[in-house]
Protein backbone atom coordinates (compact mmCIF):
# COMPACT_ATOMS: atom_id res chain seq x y z
CA UNK A 1 0.00 0.00 0.00
CA UNK A 2 1.03 3.39 -0.60
CA UNK A 3 -0.87 5.47 1.70
CA UNK A 4 -3.71 6.29 -1.39
CA UNK A 5 -6.53 8.31 0.37
CA UNK A 6 -9.59 8.52 -1.26
CA UNK A 7 -9.74 11.38 -3.42
CA UNK A 8 -7.50 9.68 -5.78
CA UNK A 9 -9.96 7.02 -7.55
CA UNK A 10 -11.28 8.87 -10.34
CA UNK A 11 -7.92 8.29 -11.61
CA UNK A 12 -8.03 4.49 -12.05
CA UNK A 13 -8.82 2.42 -15.20
CA UNK A 14 -12.64 1.78 -15.72
CA UNK A 15 -11.41 -2.37 -15.15
CA UNK A 16 -10.25 -1.64 -11.66
CA UNK A 17 -13.37 0.24 -10.80
CA UNK A 18 -15.82 -2.60 -12.28
CA UNK A 19 -13.34 -4.89 -10.71
CA UNK A 20 -14.43 -3.25 -7.24
CA UNK A 21 -18.17 -3.29 -8.22
CA UNK A 22 -17.92 -7.27 -8.70
CA UNK A 23 -16.69 -7.64 -5.83
CA UNK A 24 -18.98 -5.94 -3.55
CA UNK A 25 -21.84 -7.59 -5.51
CA UNK A 26 -20.15 -11.36 -5.00
CA UNK A 27 -20.34 -9.75 -1.19
CA UNK A 28 -23.53 -8.69 -1.43
CA UNK A 29 -24.45 -12.34 -2.54
CA UNK A 30 -22.26 -13.82 0.58
CA UNK A 31 -24.06 -11.20 2.88
CA UNK A 32 -25.11 -13.54 5.50
CA UNK A 33 -21.83 -15.40 5.78
CA UNK A 34 -19.41 -12.26 6.33
CA UNK A 35 -22.08 -10.66 8.61
CA UNK A 36 -21.38 -13.92 10.88
CA UNK A 37 -17.89 -14.18 10.80
CA UNK A 38 -17.55 -10.17 11.63
CA UNK A 39 -19.63 -10.52 14.68
CA UNK A 40 -18.19 -14.00 16.01
CA UNK A 41 -14.80 -11.82 15.93
CA UNK A 42 -16.20 -8.48 16.90
CA UNK A 43 -17.68 -10.14 20.17
CA UNK A 44 -14.37 -12.58 20.81
CA UNK A 45 -12.51 -9.79 20.97
CA UNK A 46 -10.10 -9.05 24.01
CA UNK A 47 -12.28 -6.41 26.25
CA UNK A 48 -15.78 -7.33 24.85
CA UNK A 49 -16.71 -9.90 27.61
CA UNK A 50 -19.57 -7.74 28.97
CA UNK A 51 -21.02 -6.97 25.96
CA UNK A 52 -20.57 -11.04 24.15
CA UNK A 53 -22.20 -12.04 27.81
CA UNK A 54 -25.37 -9.78 27.43
CA UNK A 55 -27.81 -11.13 24.66
CA UNK A 56 -29.22 -7.17 24.16
CA UNK A 57 -26.19 -5.33 23.84
CA UNK A 58 -23.99 -8.19 21.71
CA UNK A 59 -27.63 -8.42 19.55
CA UNK A 60 -27.18 -4.85 18.78
CA UNK A 61 -23.42 -4.85 18.30
CA UNK A 62 -24.83 -7.58 15.43
CA UNK A 63 -27.16 -5.15 14.29
CA UNK A 64 -24.56 -2.31 14.13
CA UNK A 65 -21.99 -4.40 12.00
CA UNK A 66 -24.57 -5.52 9.81
CA UNK A 67 -25.90 -2.01 9.02
CA UNK A 68 -21.98 -0.79 8.93
CA UNK A 69 -20.95 -3.65 5.88
CA UNK A 70 -24.20 -3.27 4.03
CA UNK A 71 -23.55 0.27 3.50
CA UNK A 72 -20.72 0.25 2.46
CA UNK A 73 -20.98 -2.68 0.40
CA UNK A 74 -24.01 -1.10 -1.09
CA UNK A 75 -22.31 2.19 -1.83
CA UNK A 76 -19.47 0.08 -3.54
CA UNK A 77 -22.16 -1.52 -5.99
CA UNK A 78 -23.18 1.96 -6.54
CA UNK A 79 -20.31 4.06 -6.58
CA UNK A 80 -17.36 1.66 -6.86
CA UNK A 81 -14.17 3.42 -4.93
CA UNK A 82 -15.83 6.62 -4.38
CA UNK A 83 -15.88 7.93 -0.45
CA UNK A 84 -18.66 6.42 1.86
CA UNK A 85 -20.34 8.81 3.78
CA UNK A 86 -21.01 8.18 7.66
CA UNK A 87 -23.08 5.99 8.61
CA UNK A 88 -25.34 7.49 11.58
CA UNK A 89 -28.29 4.84 10.86
CA UNK A 90 -30.65 4.02 13.52
CA UNK A 91 -28.98 0.33 14.34
CA UNK A 92 -25.70 1.90 15.56
CA UNK A 93 -26.88 5.11 17.59
CA UNK A 94 -29.54 2.58 19.28
CA UNK A 95 -26.44 0.63 19.89
CA UNK A 96 -23.85 3.03 21.48
CA UNK A 97 -26.54 4.83 23.47
CA UNK A 98 -27.29 1.48 25.06
CA UNK A 99 -23.55 0.92 25.96
CA UNK A 100 -23.01 4.83 27.03
CA UNK A 101 -26.07 3.26 29.24
CA UNK A 102 -23.72 0.63 31.00
CA UNK A 103 -20.71 2.41 30.61
CA UNK A 104 -19.29 0.69 27.61
CA UNK A 105 -18.91 2.97 25.09
CA UNK A 106 -15.11 2.85 24.36
CA UNK A 107 -15.33 -0.75 24.66
CA UNK A 108 -18.05 -0.45 21.87
CA UNK A 109 -15.66 2.13 19.89
CA UNK A 110 -13.06 -0.29 19.56
CA UNK A 111 -15.07 -3.24 18.32
CA UNK A 112 -15.41 -1.06 14.72
CA UNK A 113 -11.55 -1.19 13.93
CA UNK A 114 -12.09 -5.09 15.19
CA UNK A 115 -15.35 -5.30 12.74
CA UNK A 116 -13.16 -3.63 10.15
CA UNK A 117 -10.51 -5.90 10.28
CA UNK A 118 -12.58 -9.10 9.93
CA UNK A 119 -14.77 -7.51 7.20
CA UNK A 120 -11.13 -6.85 5.60
CA UNK A 121 -10.38 -10.72 5.32
CA UNK A 122 -13.46 -11.34 3.36
CA UNK A 123 -13.15 -8.23 0.43
CA UNK A 124 -9.69 -9.26 -0.05
CA UNK A 125 -11.03 -12.91 -0.90
CA UNK A 126 -13.67 -11.43 -3.24
CA UNK A 127 -11.23 -9.20 -5.03
CA UNK A 128 -8.67 -11.96 -5.24
CA UNK A 129 -12.19 -13.77 -6.85
CA UNK A 130 -13.06 -11.27 -8.91
CA UNK A 131 -9.78 -9.87 -10.69
CA UNK A 132 -8.37 -10.95 -14.01
CA UNK A 133 -4.40 -10.00 -12.29
CA UNK A 134 -2.55 -8.79 -9.68
CA UNK A 135 -1.95 -5.65 -10.97
CA UNK A 136 -5.65 -5.25 -11.03
CA UNK A 137 -6.01 -6.99 -7.72
CA UNK A 138 -3.71 -4.91 -5.92
CA UNK A 139 -4.94 -1.28 -7.36
CA UNK A 140 -8.77 -2.31 -6.26
CA UNK A 141 -7.28 -3.21 -2.76
CA UNK A 142 -5.31 0.10 -2.76
CA UNK A 143 -8.50 2.15 -3.41
CA UNK A 144 -10.63 0.10 -1.38
CA UNK A 145 -8.50 -0.05 1.92
CA UNK A 146 -8.55 3.69 1.84
CA UNK A 147 -11.89 3.46 1.35
CA UNK A 148 -12.72 1.37 4.26
CA UNK A 149 -10.60 3.14 6.58
CA UNK A 150 -12.24 6.52 5.24
CA UNK A 151 -15.25 5.39 6.21
CA UNK A 152 -14.91 3.74 9.43
CA UNK A 153 -13.19 6.89 10.54
CA UNK A 154 -16.08 9.03 9.56
CA UNK A 155 -18.41 6.83 11.32
CA UNK A 156 -16.85 6.93 14.57
CA UNK A 157 -16.28 10.70 14.44
CA UNK A 158 -20.20 11.24 13.82
CA UNK A 159 -21.30 8.58 15.55
CA UNK A 160 -19.27 10.09 18.92
CA UNK A 161 -19.57 13.60 18.15
CA UNK A 162 -23.89 12.82 18.43
CA UNK A 163 -23.03 10.44 21.23
CA UNK A 164 -20.81 12.93 23.68
CA UNK A 165 -23.65 15.71 22.61
CA UNK A 166 -26.36 13.38 23.91
CA UNK A 167 -24.24 11.75 26.84
CA UNK A 168 -25.59 13.43 30.00
CA UNK A 169 -29.43 13.12 29.36
CA UNK A 170 -28.63 9.73 28.41
CA UNK A 171 -26.46 8.72 31.90
CA UNK A 172 -29.36 11.12 33.94
CA UNK A 173 -32.12 8.59 32.47
CA UNK A 174 -29.99 5.72 32.73
CA UNK A 175 -29.43 6.09 35.99
CA UNK A 176 -33.29 7.13 37.39
CA UNK A 177 -34.23 3.92 35.85
CA UNK A 178 -31.71 2.22 37.39
CA UNK A 179 -32.46 3.75 40.64
CA UNK A 180 -36.16 3.24 40.20
CA UNK A 181 -35.67 -0.12 39.45
CA UNK A 182 -33.04 -1.65 42.49
CA UNK A 183 -35.12 0.31 44.67
CA UNK A 184 -38.47 -1.60 43.58
CA UNK A 185 -35.76 -4.49 43.99
CA UNK A 186 -34.79 -3.66 47.83
CA UNK A 187 -38.32 -3.46 48.64
CA UNK A 188 -39.17 -6.73 48.05
CA UNK A 189 -40.98 -6.34 45.07
CA UNK A 190 -41.02 -8.55 42.05
CA UNK A 191 -38.81 -7.79 39.47
CA UNK A 192 -38.54 -9.58 35.86
CA UNK A 193 -34.76 -11.10 35.96
CA UNK A 194 -34.59 -10.53 31.83
CA UNK A 195 -36.29 -6.76 32.22
CA UNK A 196 -33.66 -6.51 35.33
CA UNK A 197 -30.66 -7.48 33.64
CA UNK A 198 -31.35 -5.40 30.95
CA UNK A 199 -31.70 -1.97 32.56
CA UNK A 200 -29.13 -2.76 35.26
CA UNK A 201 -27.19 -4.75 32.97
CA UNK A 202 -25.92 -6.94 36.20
CA UNK A 203 -27.04 -10.28 36.61
CA UNK A 204 -28.98 -10.67 39.82
CA UNK A 205 -29.01 -14.64 39.65
CA UNK A 206 -25.02 -14.51 40.43
CA UNK A 207 -22.63 -13.55 43.61
CA UNK A 208 -23.18 -9.80 45.44
CA UNK A 209 -21.07 -7.95 47.52
CA UNK A 210 -22.22 -4.71 48.48
CA UNK A 211 -20.56 -1.83 49.24
CA UNK A 212 -22.14 2.05 50.42
CA UNK A 213 -19.37 4.51 49.60
CA UNK A 214 -19.90 8.40 50.55
CA UNK A 215 -18.41 11.51 51.45
CA UNK A 216 -20.00 14.10 53.80
CA UNK A 217 -18.10 16.99 51.99
CA UNK A 218 -20.65 19.69 51.48
CA UNK A 219 -19.13 19.85 47.37
CA UNK A 220 -19.03 15.60 46.60
CA UNK A 221 -16.95 14.82 43.62
CA UNK A 222 -18.74 11.74 41.83
CA UNK A 223 -16.15 11.30 40.03
CA UNK A 224 -14.02 10.16 42.86
CA UNK A 225 -16.99 8.35 44.05
CA UNK A 226 -17.10 6.44 40.94
CA UNK A 227 -12.74 5.87 40.45
CA UNK A 228 -13.22 4.65 44.05
CA UNK A 229 -15.49 2.11 43.42
CA UNK A 230 -14.01 1.18 40.27
CA UNK A 231 -10.25 0.38 42.34
CA UNK A 232 -12.05 -1.61 45.04
CA UNK A 233 -13.78 -3.97 42.60
CA UNK A 234 -10.63 -4.60 40.77
CA UNK A 235 -8.12 -5.08 43.88
CA UNK A 236 -10.98 -7.88 44.99
CA UNK A 237 -10.90 -9.03 41.13
CA UNK A 238 -14.71 -8.47 40.09
CA UNK A 239 -15.20 -9.01 36.47
CA UNK A 240 -19.11 -7.13 37.20
CA UNK A 241 -19.67 -4.01 38.91
CA UNK A 242 -23.42 -2.22 39.15
CA UNK A 243 -23.35 1.08 40.32
CA UNK A 244 -26.56 3.04 41.10
CA UNK A 245 -26.28 6.91 42.62
CA UNK A 246 -28.79 7.44 45.47
CA UNK A 247 -27.80 11.04 46.02
CA UNK A 248 -24.73 13.18 45.28
CA UNK A 249 -22.66 12.36 47.74
CA UNK A 250 -23.22 8.42 47.67
CA UNK A 251 -22.78 5.54 45.48
CA UNK A 252 -24.30 1.75 46.14
CA UNK A 253 -22.28 -0.54 44.36
CA UNK A 254 -22.40 -4.56 43.91
CA UNK A 255 -19.37 -6.60 42.82
CA UNK A 256 -19.35 -10.01 41.66
CA UNK A 257 -16.81 -11.21 43.96
CA UNK A 258 -16.20 -11.72 47.88
CA UNK A 259 -14.94 -8.73 49.82
CA UNK A 260 -10.64 -8.76 50.15
CA UNK A 261 -8.65 -5.98 51.93
CA UNK A 262 -8.60 -2.69 51.03
CA UNK A 263 -6.30 -0.32 52.12
CA UNK A 264 -7.47 2.29 54.49
CA UNK A 265 -5.13 4.89 53.05
CA UNK A 266 -5.40 4.09 49.69
CA UNK A 267 -9.00 5.66 50.01
CA UNK A 268 -9.28 9.53 49.05
CA UNK A 269 -9.75 11.91 52.11
CA UNK A 270 -13.19 12.29 52.94
CA UNK A 271 -14.53 8.87 51.38
CA UNK A 272 -15.76 5.91 53.88
CA UNK A 273 -16.57 2.13 52.60
CA UNK A 274 -19.41 0.10 54.10
CA UNK A 275 -19.10 -3.59 53.13
CA UNK A 276 -22.05 -5.72 52.71
CA UNK A 277 -22.56 -9.69 53.49
CA UNK A 278 -21.69 -11.93 50.28
CA UNK A 279 -24.44 -14.01 49.24
CA UNK A 280 -26.22 -15.01 45.97
CA UNK A 281 -29.12 -14.32 44.14
CA UNK A 282 -31.71 -11.66 44.82
CA UNK A 283 -31.79 -12.61 48.43
CA UNK A 284 -27.71 -11.94 48.51
CA UNK A 285 -28.62 -8.68 46.44
CA UNK A 286 -30.63 -7.34 48.86
CA UNK A 287 -29.30 -8.64 52.05
CA UNK A 288 -25.47 -7.60 51.20
CA UNK A 289 -27.05 -3.94 50.60
CA UNK A 290 -28.78 -3.87 53.89
CA UNK A 291 -26.08 -4.99 55.37
CA UNK A 292 -23.65 -2.55 54.25
CA UNK A 293 -25.98 0.02 54.64
CA UNK A 294 -26.39 -1.05 58.78
CA UNK A 295 -22.62 -0.65 58.72
CA UNK A 296 -22.90 3.04 57.06
CA UNK A 297 -25.66 3.81 59.75
CA UNK A 298 -23.51 2.47 62.64
CA UNK A 299 -20.16 4.43 61.52
CA UNK A 300 -22.27 7.55 61.41
CA UNK A 301 -24.28 6.71 64.89
CA UNK A 302 -20.93 6.55 65.88
CA UNK A 303 -19.69 8.96 64.72
CA UNK A 304 -16.47 6.77 63.84
CA UNK A 305 -13.36 7.91 61.57
CA UNK A 306 -13.23 4.50 60.31
CA UNK A 307 -12.39 4.46 56.69
CA UNK A 308 -13.96 0.92 56.15
CA UNK A 309 -15.54 -1.69 57.71
CA UNK A 310 -17.45 -4.78 56.91
CA UNK A 311 -20.79 -6.26 58.59
CA UNK A 312 -18.98 -9.28 59.91
CA UNK A 313 -16.52 -6.40 61.48
CA UNK A 314 -19.29 -4.67 63.22
CA UNK A 315 -22.51 -6.90 63.54
CA UNK A 316 -21.75 -7.13 67.22
CA UNK A 317 -21.10 -3.73 68.35
CA UNK A 318 -24.60 -2.72 66.09
CA UNK A 319 -26.52 -4.87 68.20
CA UNK A 320 -25.15 -3.24 71.39
CA UNK A 321 -25.01 0.37 70.58
CA UNK A 322 -28.45 1.01 69.51
CA UNK A 323 -29.34 2.09 72.68
CA UNK A 324 -26.32 5.04 73.35
CA UNK A 325 -27.33 5.28 77.22
CA UNK A 326 -27.41 1.51 77.41
CA UNK A 327 -24.39 0.63 75.43
CA UNK A 328 -22.16 3.65 77.57
CA UNK A 329 -23.23 2.04 80.57
CA UNK A 330 -22.09 -1.63 79.80
CA UNK A 331 -18.83 -0.16 78.73
CA UNK A 332 -18.24 2.21 81.85
CA UNK A 333 -19.15 -0.72 84.21
CA UNK A 334 -16.83 -3.26 82.01
CA UNK A 335 -14.03 -1.72 81.63
CA UNK A 336 -13.88 0.85 85.05
CA UNK A 337 -10.33 3.13 84.19
CA UNK A 338 -9.26 1.06 81.38
CA UNK A 339 -12.51 3.51 79.50
CA UNK A 340 -10.74 6.59 79.97
CA UNK A 341 -7.17 5.23 79.85
CA UNK A 342 -5.01 5.69 76.44
CA UNK A 343 -6.32 4.30 73.15
CA UNK A 344 -3.36 2.35 72.33
CA UNK A 345 -3.42 0.49 75.51
CA UNK A 346 -6.74 -0.38 74.88
CA UNK A 347 -5.88 -0.95 71.26
CA UNK A 348 -3.44 -3.62 72.91
CA UNK A 349 -5.51 -5.46 74.72
CA UNK A 350 -8.39 -5.55 72.24
CA UNK A 351 -6.14 -7.44 69.30
CA UNK A 352 -4.95 -9.88 72.14
CA UNK A 353 -8.26 -10.84 72.55
CA UNK A 354 -9.46 -10.68 68.58
CA UNK A 355 -6.24 -12.80 67.99
CA UNK A 356 -7.07 -15.76 71.02
CA UNK A 357 -4.92 -13.88 73.40
CA UNK A 358 -1.93 -15.18 71.70
CA UNK A 359 1.03 -12.44 72.82
CA UNK A 360 3.42 -13.02 69.93
CA UNK A 361 0.46 -13.13 67.38
CA UNK A 362 -0.31 -9.66 70.07
CA UNK A 363 2.90 -8.19 68.70
CA UNK A 364 2.78 -8.96 65.03
CA UNK A 365 -0.13 -7.35 64.41
CA UNK A 366 0.80 -4.06 66.25
CA UNK A 367 4.15 -4.72 65.20
CA UNK A 368 5.54 -4.06 68.86
CA UNK A 369 8.12 -6.23 71.10
CA UNK A 370 6.75 -8.77 72.63
CA UNK A 371 8.20 -7.62 75.84
CA UNK A 372 6.68 -4.07 75.08
CA UNK A 373 3.05 -6.40 74.86
CA UNK A 374 3.34 -7.95 77.69
CA UNK A 375 3.74 -5.07 79.78
CA UNK A 376 0.69 -3.08 78.16
CA UNK A 377 -0.91 -6.28 78.66
CA UNK A 378 -0.28 -6.32 82.43
CA UNK A 379 -0.98 -2.56 82.57
CA UNK A 380 -4.21 -2.80 81.05
CA UNK A 381 -5.84 -5.59 82.78
CA UNK A 382 -4.89 -3.78 86.36
CA UNK A 383 -7.53 -0.97 85.13
CA UNK A 384 -9.95 -3.30 84.73
CA UNK A 385 -12.61 -3.32 87.83
CA UNK A 386 -12.54 -7.30 87.47
CA UNK A 387 -10.42 -10.50 86.32
CA UNK A 388 -9.90 -10.49 82.61
CA UNK A 389 -10.46 -14.52 83.34
CA UNK A 390 -14.18 -13.58 84.57
CA UNK A 391 -15.64 -11.56 81.58
CA UNK A 392 -13.36 -11.45 78.94
CA UNK A 393 -15.51 -11.83 76.21
CA UNK A 394 -17.83 -8.84 77.79
CA UNK A 395 -14.37 -6.41 77.59
CA UNK A 396 -13.66 -7.16 74.25
CA UNK A 397 -17.33 -5.94 73.22
CA UNK A 398 -17.06 -3.12 75.33
CA UNK A 399 -13.54 -2.45 73.22
CA UNK A 400 -14.81 -2.97 70.14
CA UNK A 401 -17.58 -0.48 71.28
CA UNK A 402 -14.82 1.95 71.75
CA UNK A 403 -12.74 0.98 68.88
CA UNK A 404 -15.98 2.02 66.55
CA UNK A 405 -16.16 5.52 68.08
CA UNK A 406 -14.25 8.80 67.24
Amino acid sequence: MTGRTVTDVPSESPDVIELIRRAALASRENLPEVRDSVDQKTLSALGMTDIAADPELSAAMARANHSNLTRWIDANIAYPGEPVPANTSRELLDHFRNAVRRGLDSTGMDAFRTGQNAAWRWWMAAVFAQAEDLEQARAALEITSASISDFVDRTMRAVWDRIQAERDDLLHSSQAEKRELVELILAGQAASPARATRILGHRLDGAHTALVIWTADPDPDSDLLADTARRIASAWGATRTLTVVPSAGSLWVWVDAEAGSYPAAQLPHGLQVAVGSHGRGLAGFRRSHLDAVTVQQLLARLDSPTRIATIEQVALVNLVTKDPIAAAEFTRRTLGQLAAADQGLREVLRVHLHGGCRTTHTAQALHLHRNTVVRQLAKAERLLPAPLEDGGVAVAVALDMLHWQR
